[in-house]
């Protein structure tokens, strides 16, 4: 049931505080916000993107300056 409750905000892009740009409270048990240059994760098995599951055991994301652009 906590999904239900939560994915409003989610999906309205609420779920972020403007001024800290860390999780609001409900949130804070479900993700964690941290800025970096690349993440790895690894000790997993599956990878969905974007619909697509492929077999994976880790994952490194970089992202590329000045590709998306975002609309405000």
């Amino acid at each position: 049931m906590t999904f239900v409750r939560l994915v409003g905000d989610y999906k309205k892009g609420t779920h972020i505080d403007p001024v800290t740009g860390q999780p609001l409270e409900k949130f804070s048990a479900y993700m964690v916000c941290k800025k970096c240059r690349s993440i790895m994760i690894s000790g997993i098995s599956d990878l969905c993107a974007d619909g697509e599951i492929t077999g994976a055991g880790s994952i490194e994301i970089t992202p590329v300056p000045a590709v998306v652009r975002l609309a405000t």
